[in-house]
């Protein structure tokens, strides 16, 4: 067999066979997993913009009621959740029924939430296959939204398992970490006098450190996996190394 590397056009670019790619590690090199370790994702240190992006759509005016009866948007970056504790992804359109139910809970909520001090905030992620439909749906929101079909709407179903709507998820609006990924069960607590808003705020909390642990633990396992793999692909290139010697 040549020595020559053989090369395939691939997307208008040339991809090398793995097989042929020059050993990154010499044949005579002992393998352990630990020689593939690499350090876990940082998961608690994110900042939200890498999370959400940092391109939004806010309603003009000072208060919520002006916020509510304009239809006039100006473009905002995540700066503009500054101060707030938490944010809410809300997956909605406006020809589901089940969608305005929900509204009437989030409302309710972000109003009672905010009452004294900016501290909820939401994005809304339009669901919806007419844009006018999406305008209508938008048009008495007083929170942000992401624009109509913008390509985070897709990766953000899929990164949350959003199979339907509505879809409530909430975040720490400090490093975008998920706090829980349906928040409909939370909202409808809220309107009963215990917990309350004031409790499920606090349940919110706990639930973010609870998730905080098993975030860590998920990196930590996922990159033992990752080793695992790249342990497991480097046995198979030096047989085939091996071989072709």
């Amino acid at each position: 067999m040549t020595e020559e590397v053989k090369k395939e056009e691939h997307s208008g670019m040339f991809v090398v066979h793995p097989h042929d790619m020059k050993p990154t590690i010499e044949l005579n090199v002992p393998l352990t997993v630990d020689l593939f370790m690499k350090p876990p994702v940082d998961v608690l240190n994110t900042k939200l913009p890498e999370i959400v992006g940092n391109k939004f759509l806010a309603k003009k005016g000072v208060t919520e009621r002006e916020r509510e009866t304009t239809v006039q948007t100006e473009e905002v970056t995540a700066e503009y959740f500054d101060g707030c504790k938490y944010i809410g992804l809300l997956f909605s359109a406006e020809i589901a029924a089940p969608c305005h139910s929900l509204l009437k809970l989030v409302r309710n909520f972000y109003s009672d939430i905010n009452l004294d001090e900016r501290q909820f905030e939401l994005i809304l992620c339009p669901a919806d296959k007419q844009e006018k439909d999406f305008q209508k749906h938008y048009s008495t929101m007083p929170w942000t939204t992401l624009p109509y079909g913008d390509e985070r709407i897709k990766l953000w179903q899929k990164r949350y398992v959003v199979d339907g709507v509505p879809r409530l998820v909430i975040l720490d609006a400090k490093t975008g970490f998920k706090v829980t990924g349906s928040a409909k069960k939370d909202l409808v607590l809220a309107q009963s006098e215990d917990p309350g808003v004031k409790g499920v705020w606090k349940s919110w909390s706990k639930l973010l450190e609870i998730n905080k642990v098993r975030g860590v633990k998920s990196a930590s396992e996922d990159a033992i996996a990752w080793a695992q793999h790249e342990y497991r692909y480097e046995i198979e290139r030096r047989k085939n190394e091996i071989a072709r010697i």
